[in-house]
């Protein structure tokens, strides 16, 4: 529901090619497995989720994503987000009212399957949320919603939040476009959201790969790469898993196909001072 005025925001959704040079879905480079549970949905106390892309294989001395521990952390992580009493329970989401310069525009908040990994320090649960945009009337420019969270546990089951971005717009008509997004290792006992995002504007698709990672107590997008160079050569975002760390960030290989250039590979490490990968193209 809107409170006011139109909002003349750009969210971004669609898709990139990427490979990520850990082991995904559609990948093809070998290399060893982070340790990550299979996603489950959660219980339906928590609000039933869509599916994401599969996690590698689980591990066993990590709690499955439909034990009772990893579904207690999924609606504590929600209710700090968006608010305990904001739960609905016939819409099975949480509201939240996100402001904008124009207008204040209300979503329902629904968590994607849970993702269970080996941290640094033990267990680790990234959760990702997402806008309905069937729960109330959104107009093409009206952005989507995620929601970004992650919380360690401790071996008595216990959760301590490690990081938090319960609202960041992207898509449009009130779509994220994001529950595609791939959990992927970003760094040694590091985690972050591979995200195609973009939209079509007046027939004209904008798209580009994010990468979005723990910073501090929140989510940073910390890499930016648009799907096509200037020559209309395919970009293709991998992280090379394989490569000494900056920082905690592994670099990141931009490959380019197609074109009026040759196949070239592009190497961007991790910028500690300015916090993200710097793309030049």
């Amino acid at each position: 529901m809107k409170h006011s005025g139109q909002r003349g925001h750009h969210g971004l959704a669609s898709a990139l090619a990427l490979c990520v040079l850990v082991p995904l879905v559609g990948c093809s480079q070998p290399a060893a497995a982070p340790a990550v549970s299979e996603p489950v949905a959660p219980a339906a106390a928590s609000a039933p989720a869509d599916s994401v892309p599969p996690a590698p294989a689980a591990n066993a001395s990590l709690p499955t994503a439909d034990s009772q521990v990893v579904q207690a952390t999924v609606k504590g992580l929600m209710d700090a987000a968006y608010g305990a009493s904001h739960y609905d329970t016939a819409r099975q989401c949480w509201t939240h009212a996100f402001e904008t310069p124009n207008d204040t525009l209300d979503y329902c908040m629904k968590p994607a399957a849970p993702q269970v990994v080996a941290g640094a320090d033990g267990a680790q649960v990234y959760l990702l949320a997402y806008s309905d945009p069937s729960a109330d009337s959104y107009s093409q420019v009206d952005p989507g919603l995620k929601g970004l969270m992650a919380a360690s546990l401790s071996a008595d089951g216990q959760w301590k939040a490690i990081a938090s971005s319960p609202a960041i717009d992207a898509g449009q008509a009130g779509d994220c476009g994001c529950r595609d997004a791939r959990l992927q290792q970003v760094g040694p006992g590091l985690y972050g959201w591979l995200a195609s995002e973009g939209g079509v504007w007046q027939g004209v698709a904008v798209i580009r790969e994010t990468l979005t990672a723990p910073v501090g107590e929140t989510f940073k997008q910390v890499a930016t790469i648009p799907d096509t160079g200037s020559d209309g050569g395919k970009l293709a975002l991998q992280v090379d898993a394989q490569a000494a760390a900056t920082a905690g960030f592994y670099p990141l290989v931009v490959t380019r196909t197609g074109g009026k250039a040759a196949v070239d590979r592009k190497v961007i490490p991790f910028d500690a001072g300015k916090g993200v990968y710097p793309w030049t193209p």
